[in-house]
């Protein structure tokens, strides 16, 4: 019997969009354009200002395209299109490789919930928790304005 890294190792290796079911396939072009979206909208935040900013003094001998500014930074800077476009794939490489880290998170989900796992993590001192993207989010924001308040109270400034 093989084991749960072997078996999504197999499926990652086999995967192939003609082997994506046309609801998988619209799914995840929904989430891409979604994605494409956020960033086109949020592109004037604050948040983004200074996420291009950091991005802009990163370099890379592999750089990658930053959404809206056409900035070159380090693709992990700029996510899952730079890994696209440096690899010099397609959109339906783009899809496959989306739909196989959906797969990949739900099935980590599912390792961390079992006990012998947790166990393990807790004999190393760690905690084990799962969240959605959405709760991620929400706690990211909320994270966010925690340590906003903090830094202001502190006074303390970028230099």
């Amino acid at each position: 019997m093989s084991t749960l890294v072997e078996q999504l190792s197999a499926y990652g290796a086999g995967l192939r969009y003609g082997d994506l079911p046309p609801e998988v396939v619209r799914q995840a072009k929904r989430l891409i354009v979604d994605t494409v979206g956020c960033a086109l909208g949020g592109h004037d935040a604050e948040p983004a200002r200074i996420a291009r900013e950091i991005a802009e003094d990163v370099t890379s001998a592999r750089p990658a395209t930053v959404l809206v500014s056409g900035r070159a930074t380090s693709p992990d800077l700029a996510a899952a299109l730079a890994c696209a476009e440096i690899a010099r794939r397609s959109g339906r490489d783009l899809l496959t490789a989306t739909v196989l880290a959906g797969r990949l998170r739900a099935e980590a989900v599912k390792a961390i919930a079992l006990p012998e796992v947790g166990q393990a993590m807790a004999r190393q001192g760690l905690e084990a928790e799962t969240a959605t993207p959405q709760e991620l989010a929400a706690r990211i924001r909320k994270e966010t304005a925690l340590w906003a308040a903090v830094i202001r109270e502190a006074g303390i400034e970028l230099e």
